[in-house]
Protein backbone atom coordinates (compact mmCIF):
# COMPACT_ATOMS: atom_id res chain seq x y z
CA UNK A 1 0.00 0.00 0.00
CA UNK A 2 2.75 2.20 0.98
CA UNK A 3 4.80 1.52 -2.32
CA UNK A 4 1.42 2.18 -4.66
CA UNK A 5 1.04 5.48 -2.87
CA UNK A 6 4.65 6.69 -3.47
CA UNK A 7 4.52 5.36 -6.96
CA UNK A 8 1.37 7.49 -7.79
CA UNK A 9 3.13 10.58 -6.16
CA UNK A 10 5.98 10.06 -8.60
CA UNK A 11 4.38 10.55 -11.94
CA UNK A 12 2.62 13.43 -13.16
CA UNK A 13 -0.32 14.76 -10.81
CA UNK A 14 -2.91 12.93 -13.07
CA UNK A 15 -1.81 9.65 -11.21
CA UNK A 16 -3.33 10.73 -8.46
CA UNK A 17 -6.58 8.60 -7.42
CA UNK A 18 -9.72 10.05 -7.58
CA UNK A 19 -12.15 9.95 -4.62
CA UNK A 20 -13.22 6.68 -5.76
CA UNK A 21 -10.02 4.75 -6.01
CA UNK A 22 -9.30 6.66 -2.54
CA UNK A 23 -12.08 5.43 -1.10
CA UNK A 24 -11.10 1.77 -2.17
CA UNK A 25 -7.90 1.90 -1.27
CA UNK A 26 -8.43 2.88 2.35
CA UNK A 27 -11.35 0.98 2.26
CA UNK A 28 -14.02 4.09 3.30
CA UNK A 29 -17.24 3.90 4.16
CA UNK A 30 -19.84 6.64 5.22
CA UNK A 31 -22.69 6.80 7.07
CA UNK A 32 -24.69 8.65 4.62
CA UNK A 33 -24.48 10.82 1.28
CA UNK A 34 -24.15 14.26 3.32
CA UNK A 35 -20.71 12.80 5.06
CA UNK A 36 -19.54 11.10 1.78
CA UNK A 37 -20.11 14.45 -0.31
CA UNK A 38 -18.36 16.19 2.50
CA UNK A 39 -15.34 13.81 2.56
CA UNK A 40 -15.31 14.21 -0.87
CA UNK A 41 -15.35 17.79 -0.60
CA UNK A 42 -12.16 17.13 1.48
CA UNK A 43 -10.83 15.07 -0.17
CA UNK A 44 -10.45 16.75 -3.53
CA UNK A 45 -9.25 20.10 -1.34
CA UNK A 46 -6.60 18.02 -0.04
CA UNK A 47 -5.43 17.25 -3.07
CA UNK A 48 -5.20 20.68 -4.55
CA UNK A 49 -3.23 21.69 -2.24
CA UNK A 50 -0.93 18.60 -1.82
CA UNK A 51 -0.33 19.59 -6.01
CA UNK A 52 0.13 22.80 -5.22
CA UNK A 53 2.97 22.04 -2.32
CA UNK A 54 4.93 19.30 -4.58
CA UNK A 55 4.91 21.88 -7.89
CA UNK A 56 7.15 24.00 -5.57
CA UNK A 57 11.38 23.44 -5.84
CA UNK A 58 13.98 22.79 -3.47
CA UNK A 59 11.83 21.72 -0.70
CA UNK A 60 13.03 19.46 1.95
CA UNK A 61 10.08 17.18 1.95
CA UNK A 62 6.90 16.07 0.24
CA UNK A 63 3.35 15.53 1.07
CA UNK A 64 1.32 12.98 0.04
CA UNK A 65 -2.02 11.43 -0.03
CA UNK A 66 -3.19 9.15 3.01
CA UNK A 67 -6.62 7.88 4.91
CA UNK A 68 -6.82 11.11 6.26
CA UNK A 69 -6.91 13.10 3.55
CA UNK A 70 -10.70 12.84 3.54
CA UNK A 71 -10.94 14.28 7.26
CA UNK A 72 -11.76 18.27 8.10
CA UNK A 73 -9.39 19.95 10.10
CA UNK A 74 -11.76 19.69 13.12
CA UNK A 75 -11.66 15.93 12.71
CA UNK A 76 -7.95 15.71 12.49
CA UNK A 77 -7.81 17.78 15.54
CA UNK A 78 -8.77 14.18 17.05
CA UNK A 79 -5.17 12.67 16.32
CA UNK A 80 -3.03 15.04 18.55
CA UNK A 81 -3.91 14.37 22.33
CA UNK A 82 -0.85 15.86 23.95
CA UNK A 83 -2.03 18.31 26.69
CA UNK A 84 0.89 20.35 28.13
CA UNK A 85 1.75 19.40 31.65
CA UNK A 86 1.85 22.11 34.60
CA UNK A 87 2.61 18.63 36.61
CA UNK A 88 6.32 19.00 36.73
CA UNK A 89 7.04 17.81 40.48
CA UNK A 90 6.70 14.29 39.28
CA UNK A 91 9.63 14.20 37.27
CA UNK A 92 13.18 15.15 37.54
CA UNK A 93 15.27 17.86 35.60
CA UNK A 94 18.14 16.27 33.74
CA UNK A 95 21.31 18.70 34.69
CA UNK A 96 23.33 15.81 34.61
CA UNK A 97 22.81 15.48 30.40
CA UNK A 98 24.89 18.66 30.34
CA UNK A 99 28.32 17.41 31.84
CA UNK A 100 27.38 14.73 29.93
CA UNK A 101 28.22 16.63 26.29
CA UNK A 102 31.15 15.83 24.25
CA UNK A 103 31.93 13.72 21.25
CA UNK A 104 28.68 12.33 19.88
CA UNK A 105 28.10 10.04 16.82
CA UNK A 106 26.62 12.24 13.69
CA UNK A 107 23.93 9.22 13.27
CA UNK A 108 21.77 7.56 15.59
CA UNK A 109 19.04 5.31 14.60
CA UNK A 110 17.77 3.21 17.53
CA UNK A 111 15.91 1.09 15.08
CA UNK A 112 18.86 -0.55 13.87
CA UNK A 113 19.65 -1.84 17.34
CA UNK A 114 16.11 -3.01 17.71
CA UNK A 115 15.18 -0.67 20.05
CA UNK A 116 12.49 0.38 18.62
CA UNK A 117 8.77 -1.56 18.16
CA UNK A 118 6.09 -1.43 14.95
CA UNK A 119 4.45 1.26 13.95
CA UNK A 120 0.88 0.91 15.30
CA UNK A 121 -1.76 2.79 14.59
CA UNK A 122 -4.11 5.14 17.14
CA UNK A 123 -7.15 5.35 14.77
CA UNK A 124 -9.12 8.17 14.52
CA UNK A 125 -11.38 8.50 17.50
CA UNK A 126 -8.91 8.05 20.42
CA UNK A 127 -5.83 10.88 21.30
CA UNK A 128 -3.89 8.44 22.64
CA UNK A 129 -0.44 9.87 20.69
CA UNK A 130 0.73 10.41 24.35
CA UNK A 131 0.60 7.14 25.81
CA UNK A 132 2.10 5.19 22.40
CA UNK A 133 4.89 8.83 22.62
CA UNK A 134 5.18 7.10 26.80
CA UNK A 135 5.24 3.23 25.91
CA UNK A 136 7.79 3.93 23.21
CA UNK A 137 10.34 5.38 25.38
CA UNK A 138 9.52 2.29 27.99
CA UNK A 139 9.62 -0.58 25.76
CA UNK A 140 13.26 1.04 24.47
CA UNK A 141 14.50 1.00 27.48
CA UNK A 142 13.58 -2.03 28.16
CA UNK A 143 14.94 -3.18 25.20
CA UNK A 144 18.40 -2.20 25.72
CA UNK A 145 18.52 -3.33 29.42
CA UNK A 146 17.93 -6.79 28.19
CA UNK A 147 19.52 -7.17 24.78
CA UNK A 148 16.30 -8.14 23.40
CA UNK A 149 13.71 -6.53 20.86
CA UNK A 150 11.69 -4.06 21.74
CA UNK A 151 7.91 -5.05 22.63
CA UNK A 152 4.81 -3.59 22.28
CA UNK A 153 3.63 -2.46 25.78
CA UNK A 154 0.13 -2.14 26.34
CA UNK A 155 -1.06 1.35 25.16
CA UNK A 156 -4.61 0.27 26.73
CA UNK A 157 -2.96 -0.04 30.14
CA UNK A 158 -2.23 3.77 29.97
CA UNK A 159 -5.49 5.01 28.71
CA UNK A 160 -7.67 3.20 31.25
CA UNK A 161 -6.01 2.86 34.62
CA UNK A 162 -3.62 6.00 34.14
CA UNK A 163 -7.00 7.75 33.49
CA UNK A 164 -6.78 10.98 36.31
CA UNK A 165 -8.61 14.34 35.81
CA UNK A 166 -6.91 15.52 38.70
CA UNK A 167 -3.20 15.52 37.36
CA UNK A 168 -4.41 15.93 33.53
CA UNK A 169 -4.21 12.33 31.95
CA UNK A 170 -8.01 11.79 30.12
CA UNK A 171 -7.23 8.56 28.22
CA UNK A 172 -8.44 9.21 24.28
CA UNK A 173 -9.00 12.85 25.50
CA UNK A 174 -5.36 13.57 25.98
CA UNK A 175 -2.40 13.46 28.16
CA UNK A 176 0.70 13.58 29.24
CA UNK A 177 4.07 11.53 28.74
CA UNK A 178 5.53 12.31 32.09
CA UNK A 179 2.34 11.35 33.88
CA UNK A 180 2.32 7.87 32.10
CA UNK A 181 5.94 7.12 32.67
CA UNK A 182 5.35 8.48 36.32
CA UNK A 183 2.85 5.64 36.31
CA UNK A 184 4.86 2.74 35.03
CA UNK A 185 7.72 3.70 37.43
CA UNK A 186 4.69 2.49 40.35
CA UNK A 187 2.66 -0.16 38.67
CA UNK A 188 3.68 -3.02 36.25
CA UNK A 189 2.77 -2.63 32.23
CA UNK A 190 2.01 -5.10 30.41
CA UNK A 191 1.92 -5.96 26.91
CA UNK A 192 -0.14 -5.37 24.00
CA UNK A 193 -0.62 -8.79 23.21
CA UNK A 194 -2.29 -9.39 26.93
CA UNK A 195 -4.00 -6.21 26.95
CA UNK A 196 -4.80 -5.21 23.81
CA UNK A 197 -5.97 -1.66 22.31
CA UNK A 198 -9.35 -0.20 21.66
CA UNK A 199 -9.40 2.61 20.45
CA UNK A 200 -11.67 3.71 23.56
CA UNK A 201 -11.77 3.69 27.24
CA UNK A 202 -12.86 1.30 29.72
CA UNK A 203 -12.06 0.25 32.86
CA UNK A 204 -8.89 -0.24 34.34
CA UNK A 205 -8.21 -4.44 33.65
CA UNK A 206 -4.59 -6.08 33.36
CA UNK A 207 -2.80 -9.27 34.07
CA UNK A 208 0.62 -8.47 35.92
CA UNK A 209 3.47 -9.14 33.85
CA UNK A 210 6.26 -12.37 34.68
CA UNK A 211 9.08 -10.18 34.58
CA UNK A 212 9.15 -6.67 36.39
CA UNK A 213 11.36 -3.83 36.15
CA UNK A 214 12.25 -1.38 39.06
CA UNK A 215 12.39 2.10 37.01
CA UNK A 216 13.98 5.39 37.61
CA UNK A 217 11.21 8.44 38.38
CA UNK A 218 11.00 10.22 34.53
CA UNK A 219 13.72 12.95 33.67
CA UNK A 220 12.25 15.85 31.90
CA UNK A 221 15.45 17.23 29.15
CA UNK A 222 15.90 20.94 30.16
CA UNK A 223 12.89 22.76 27.96
CA UNK A 224 13.61 23.73 24.56
CA UNK A 225 17.00 22.46 24.44
CA UNK A 226 18.01 20.19 21.13
CA UNK A 227 22.09 19.98 22.67
CA UNK A 228 20.64 17.83 25.76
CA UNK A 229 18.10 16.09 23.27
CA UNK A 230 20.81 14.85 21.59
CA UNK A 231 22.49 13.63 24.51
CA UNK A 232 19.74 11.75 25.47
CA UNK A 233 19.14 10.23 22.29
CA UNK A 234 22.89 9.08 22.11
CA UNK A 235 23.08 8.20 25.17
CA UNK A 236 20.12 6.71 26.83
CA UNK A 237 18.01 5.77 23.64
CA UNK A 238 14.29 6.51 22.08
CA UNK A 239 13.32 9.57 24.04
CA UNK A 240 9.73 10.93 24.67
CA UNK A 241 8.19 14.39 23.31
CA UNK A 242 5.66 16.69 21.79
CA UNK A 243 5.50 18.93 18.93
CA UNK A 244 2.67 21.23 17.32
CA UNK A 245 1.37 18.89 14.44
CA UNK A 246 -1.53 20.99 13.83
CA UNK A 247 -0.79 21.41 10.52
CA UNK A 248 -2.19 20.56 7.37
CA UNK A 249 1.45 20.22 6.02
CA UNK A 250 1.79 17.38 8.51
CA UNK A 251 -1.00 15.56 8.31
CA UNK A 252 -0.29 15.19 4.98
CA UNK A 253 3.92 14.58 5.50
CA UNK A 254 5.24 11.70 3.18
CA UNK A 255 8.93 11.72 3.22
CA UNK A 256 11.73 14.33 3.94
CA UNK A 257 12.86 16.57 6.42
CA UNK A 258 9.74 18.63 8.06
CA UNK A 259 10.06 22.38 8.27
CA UNK A 260 6.67 24.22 8.74
CA UNK A 261 7.16 28.08 8.56
CA UNK A 262 4.21 28.08 11.15
CA UNK A 263 4.59 26.38 13.58
CA UNK A 264 4.97 26.99 16.79
CA UNK A 265 6.14 26.19 20.21
CA UNK A 266 2.55 25.43 21.57
CA UNK A 267 2.88 21.37 21.50
CA UNK A 268 0.13 19.26 20.69
CA UNK A 269 1.24 15.99 19.40
CA UNK A 270 3.43 13.28 21.01
CA UNK A 271 5.49 11.41 18.72
CA UNK A 272 8.94 9.44 19.97
CA UNK A 273 12.49 10.84 19.19
CA UNK A 274 14.20 7.82 17.70
CA UNK A 275 17.24 8.98 16.42
CA UNK A 276 18.75 11.85 14.59
CA UNK A 277 21.34 12.77 11.56
CA UNK A 278 21.78 14.76 8.79
CA UNK A 279 20.69 15.41 5.30
CA UNK A 280 22.09 16.46 2.19
CA UNK A 281 18.71 18.72 1.12
CA UNK A 282 17.26 19.34 4.81
CA UNK A 283 19.79 19.09 6.78
CA UNK A 284 20.23 18.34 10.26
CA UNK A 285 17.32 16.46 11.58
CA UNK A 286 15.07 14.40 14.18
CA UNK A 287 14.17 10.82 13.41
CA UNK A 288 10.49 10.36 15.01
CA UNK A 289 7.83 7.59 15.22
CA UNK A 290 4.95 8.40 14.74
CA UNK A 291 1.53 6.38 15.72
CA UNK A 292 -0.41 7.01 13.19
CA UNK A 293 -0.02 4.11 11.27
CA UNK A 294 3.11 2.57 8.61
CA UNK A 295 1.07 3.79 5.48
CA UNK A 296 1.16 7.63 6.72
CA UNK A 297 4.57 9.30 6.18
CA UNK A 298 8.39 6.93 5.67
CA UNK A 299 6.77 4.07 7.06
CA UNK A 300 4.87 5.43 10.11
CA UNK A 301 8.54 7.78 10.68
CA UNK A 302 9.20 11.07 10.03
CA UNK A 303 12.41 13.52 9.85
CA UNK A 304 11.68 17.17 11.47
CA UNK A 305 14.82 20.19 11.36
CA UNK A 306 16.87 19.84 14.08
CA UNK A 307 18.81 22.82 15.71
CA UNK A 308 16.33 25.20 13.67
CA UNK A 309 15.09 27.04 16.51
CA UNK A 310 13.49 23.98 18.22
CA UNK A 311 11.19 23.47 15.28
CA UNK A 312 8.04 22.81 16.03
CA UNK A 313 8.82 23.20 19.66
CA UNK A 314 10.33 19.28 19.65
CA UNK A 315 12.62 19.73 22.72
CA UNK A 316 10.12 21.33 24.80
CA UNK A 317 8.81 18.28 26.56
CA UNK A 318 11.18 15.46 25.98
CA UNK A 319 11.03 12.83 28.79
CA UNK A 320 13.17 9.59 29.55
CA UNK A 321 13.08 6.85 31.71
CA UNK A 322 15.82 4.25 32.82
CA UNK A 323 15.59 0.97 33.98
CA UNK A 324 17.73 0.30 37.33
CA UNK A 325 16.88 -3.13 37.99
CA UNK A 326 15.17 -6.32 36.57
CA UNK A 327 13.28 -8.50 38.99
Amino acid sequence: MKILILLLFSCVFATVPNFDEFRKMYHKSYKNKTELNLAKKNYEAHVAYIERFNSKKRLPYKLGINKYSDLSPTKKKRLNGYRSSIFSSLIERSEELVAERGILPNFVDWRNSNAVSPVQDQGFYCGSCWAYSAAGALEGSISLSRRTPAIQLSIQQFIDCNYDAKIGNFGCDGGFMNVALFYSSKFDITTGVRYPYMEARNNCSYTKPQTKFVLSSPVQIPKGDEDALKVAVATIGPVATAMDGDHASFYSYSSGVYYEPNCTQWVNHGVLIVGYGTDPVGGDYWLAKNSWSANWGEDGFFKIARNRGNHCGIANNAVYIKINKIV
